[in-house]
């Protein structure tokens, strides 16, 4: 509501304390806006790392049960949690759990399903075993 000045005048700093109370008190919602907030800076410092621990207590919260696991605020937190692992960004890089995070974010939307597929050969490529790499160095 303050975030976006919804029947009240616009507000980012009220929108951030009310945000910060509700995730306090378990609310995973308040989880997800408040990552969202941290990963693109706005009314709070850019903060990837802290961002990604925020969608991953959104998606973990124990008041995540089936009604809101299926909602947006859980899907988007599947998806920043996905684009986040797979471009390395507040988290170490990784297309394995980019490719799961994708998954978990694509019941309904159709460009998660998307990116998850697109990841799917580039994870498929196996890097030589380390026996093979010595013996390639040592010839």
């Amino acid at each position: 509501m303050y975030q976006k000045g919804l029947g009240v005048e616009a507000d980012l700093g009220r929108a951030v304390l009310l945000y910060l109370i509700a995730y306090k008190r378990g609310s995973s919602r308040a989880a997800n806006h408040l990552a969202i907030l941290f990963k693109k800076g706005i009314g709070v410092p850019k903060g990837d790392s802290l961002a990604y621990e925020l969608f991953l207590e959104s998606v973990n919260s124990p008041e995540n049960n089936e009604v809101v696991h299926n909602s947006t605020y859980s899907g988007t937190a599947y998806y920043w949690l996905g684009y986040m692992a797979e471009k390395g960004e507040g988290v170490k890089r990784s297309l394995r759990a980019a490719r799961i995070w994708y998954r978990g974010a694509a019941c309904g939307q159709s460009d998660c399903l998307e990116a998850s597929v697109r990841l799917q050969p580039k994870i498929r490529k196996k890097k030589p075993s380390t026996s093979r790499r010595h013996a390639a160095i040592n010839r």
